[in-house]
């Protein structure tokens, strides 16, 4: 059946207005250029949390189905603490 039991990915819990935010985000943005792109200030900081559970949740689901919701094991930003790098 082409199942396998795999962990899942940690995403944040997006709802509706968030998916249709994005959306029209991206949108706005499919004419651009690579030129408009070079104009953009990218950012290479990223957040460890340092107080985490195991998160060691398994789901059974077929290979490259990792970004299905059903597959994602979601998370909201907290007061725990991290360390930005």
């Amino acid at each position: 059946m082409g199942f396998r039991s795999r962990r899942t990915i940690i995403a944040p819990l997006l709802t509706a207005r968030h998916n249709a935010l994005c959306i029209a985000w991206a949108r706005q943005h499919i004419h651009w250029t690579v030129d408009d792109w070079k104009h953009v200030a990218w950012s290479g900081e990223c957040r460890f949390q340092l107080y985490r559970a195991d998160g060691r949740v398994r789901v059974w689901r077929k290979p490259h189905k990792s970004m299905d919701p059903t597959c994602q094991q979601g998370t909201v930003q907290s007061g725990g603490a991290s360390v930005m790098v």
